[in-house]
């Protein structure tokens, strides 16, 4: 694949661990210079991540908004794992799609398990306060961080309920990896949660540090991109960079116009089967920290 100007890029990103290094609050200066002159030179960017449109917004689009008040660019922000699509320009955030939201008898059946997997894992008695459970089963749902309330956790161990998602997961990117993988491996292979997930028709995302029980992918998101703006889309060709099992989606996307997927992480299987399953694939994994950075100074023309 030759190297394309930007005005002819769709540049489709991860957030956290891909652009954001591997933490939410680290946006290097260096790339969010590089991300807003592909923006004034007419690429097409497109951030999806897992987080809500609230935190990528404070991560990325502020931050390029206090390198440049007057950007007057479009960009496109796919949030909560493809539950929602919202353009995002200066003068005004557009909600353009937003899913269906999990039925409430799913996350309270959910919910419910996870107390009692936590109380099994950690050999204690742990269950969500009354005032929880009202966070969770309202409006844009909680994340409550439980680390506190279990013996012998030093980790920053959280429960999540959105609209579109229920999910334990560990916020910070250190820490204990093999316990880390066996509570996932407890969450993930618990045959109660299997059958709530396949009776809801649910999808089940899972990498070393969380659990997802979620109603969309990703690629659903890309998707709806394509359905609603594809026509309006001058890009000849697109970089989908990502960097764990959660941008499954993005990988194998069926895209409508050339792509070259660019895999920031460290895992060489995953990359083989999946990332560069259709011989697509670029191996950053030396450059964990900084492929983002690369992708724009090395790979697109600015």
């Amino acid at each position: 694949m030759s190297k394309p100007n930007a005005k002819n890029t769709l540049l489709i990103s991860d957030m956290t661990g891909t652009i954001l290094y591997q933490q939410e609050g680290g946006f290097p200066l260096q790339s969010q210079k590089l991300l807003l002159q592909f923006l004034k030179q007419g690429g097409t960017f497109i951030l999806v991540t897992g987080d809500s449109l609230e935190t990528a917004k404070r991560c990325v689009w502020n931050k390029l908004l206090e390198l440049d008040s007057t950007l007057n660019k479009t960009a496109y922000f796919i949030t909560a794992n493809g539950y929602q699509l919202t353009e995002m320009n200066k003068a005004r955030t557009k909600v353009l799609y937003q899913g269906k939201p999990l039925e409430l008898e799913f996350k309270k059946l959910a919910l419910k398990r996870f107390e009692v997997l936590l109380s099994e894992f950690f050999e204690t008695s742990f269950s969500f306060t009354s005032n929880e459970w009202d966070q969770f089963l309202q409006g844009d749902g909680a994340q409550i961080f439980i680390q506190d309330r279990l013996p012998g956790l030093q980790e920053s161990l959280g429960v999540e309920c959105v609209p579109n998602k229920v999910t334990v997961c560990f916020f910070d990117r250190k820490g204990d990896l093999d316990l880390r993988k066996k509570l996932v491996n407890c969450f993930l292979h618990d045959q109660a949660l299997k059958s709530l997930t396949s009776e809801h028709q649910l999808h089940t995302i899972s990498g070393n540090e969380f659990v997802d029980f979620i109603n969309c992918t990703k690629a659903d998101g890309i998707r709806k991109f394509f359905e609603l703006k594809g026509s309006e889309v001058q890009a000849q060709q697109a970089f989908v960079v990502g960097d764990s099992p959660n941008d499954k989606g993005l990988f194998e996307f069926n895209y409508p116009i050339p792509n070259q997927n660019i895999y920031v992480g460290p895992d060489q299987e995953y990359f083989d089967l999946v990332v560069n399953a259709k011989k697509k694939g670029v191996f950053l994994a030396k450059e964990h920290t900084q492929g983002f950075f690369k992708v724009l100074s090395e790979m697109i023309i600015l």
